[in-house]
């Protein structure tokens, strides 16, 4: 339409010059020069959210210590931390979380399994808690299955007794794949089906409004397995960062879906229709707001001895890179990185202090 669009301009402005100045083809010339000069600009001015990230101004290699008090959490999968507790996520268990406190001490377990009453299929915790003492905290725990968020009040002091009422269900919704509740007014996340849009919705979903990825992934059932992604929300709740597993991209949008930042890491643009099963790559596991900060774990396919801690701040400025060994998950606890080593051979679990 925009090349259809130009050839009539170009077409009006040659009969104008050669009905108004004969023998002006010096003016057309310089018209055509014009106009694709600011057709250039257009272009270029609507892509200003575009940055091409090859280095970061500080880069630094961080000494493991490796820790054993997760040794015997044999399927654990994930970590996060609520200030001064760490939560461990496991598979096959009868309870999906479990409490440690600094030292690392079991407090209790959470999320039972189940689908019963207050029991969960595949429960995900993205980070929003409120700290209401010291010894009792509000966790929104979104169950993927059911479509369901709930908030469990725990009280470590009482022997880690929660109660467990329920937020939003939508049984009847289109599948969601992370939810973050900013403030009471409403909501913004992922949806979990074709090209996983970014979507924001009031505080019961009566409005719903979706927007397509900035990769140009096609929104149909076999994009499903490359476009899934990750996700976090800034301390304000006014921004939202998402990741690619199999992309080196990383995307800032606003509250209400807006595309701030297009990230693309060491200049490399892969064609979502060059992805298929036999040669899909891992880059990015895990994303986290941590000091008013993105803090994220990549890994690039070319160095599968390695890991990266990429810290950008909420504008996508890149500010530090830093070299771990090969992790699947992370958190930041204690003020220190915590990491599930993909070769557990040593330890499960390592600590790197930054």
């Amino acid at each position: 339409m925009m090349r259809k669009g130009k050839e009539i301009i170009l077409n009006v402005l040659a009969n104008n010059i050669h009905l108004k100045h004969p023998g002006g083809m010096r003016y057309l010339y310089y018209c055509m020069r014009l106009f694709t000069l600011l057709l250039c600009i257009s272009c270029n001015n609507s892509k200003t959210y575009r940055t091409l990230v090859e280095d970061f101004p500080k880069m630094e290699t961080l000494l493991e210590f490796n820790i054993h008090e997760c040794d015997t959490l044999y399927n654990l999968y994930d970590l996060s931390s609520t200030g001064d507790y760490l939560i461990c996520a496991e598979k096959k268990r009868d309870y999906f979380f479990t409490l440690f406190d600094k030292d690392f001490n079991k407090v209790c377990s959470f999320a039972r399994k189940g689908r019963g009453a207050n029991e969960y299929i595949a429960p995900a915790f993205y980070g929003q808690y409120t700290k209401l003492q010291d010894t009792l905290l509000r966790l929104l725990i979104f169950d993927r299955a059911l479509n369901r968020l709930d908030e469990i009040s725990i009280d470590v002091k009482n022997g880690c007794t929660n109660n467990i009422a329920s937020i939003l269900k939508l049984e009847d919704h289109i599948p969601l794949r992370t939810i973050f509740l900013p403030n009471t007014e409403g909501c913004i996340g992922v949806t979990d089906y074709n090209n996983c849009k970014i979507y924001y919705a009031n505080s019961n979903f009566s409005n719903f409004t979706t927007v397509n990825p900035s990769i140009d992934i096609e929104d149909k059932a076999s994009s499903y397995p490359f476009s899934q992604n990750i996700s976090c929300i800034n301390e304000d709740g006014m921004r939202m960062a998402v990741a690619y597993y199999n992309f080196p991209v990383l995307d800032i949008y606003s509250s209400n879906g807006e595309l701030v930042k297009n990230i693309l890491l060491n200049n490399q643009y892969i064609k979502p229709n060059k992805i298929n099963e036999d040669n899909m790559s891992d880059y990015f596991y895990k994303i986290i707001d941590y000091d008013n900060k993105i803090f994220s774990l990549y890994n690039n396919p070319q160095h599968d001895a390695i890991s990266h801690i990429l810290v950008f701040d909420w504008d996508g400025n890149p500010i530090v890179d830093y070299t771990i060994n090969r992790a699947t998950a992370f958190t930041i606890f204690d003020n220190k990185i915590i990491t599930i080593n993909e070769n557990s051979d040593n330890s499960m679990c390592s600590v790197y202090e930054f």
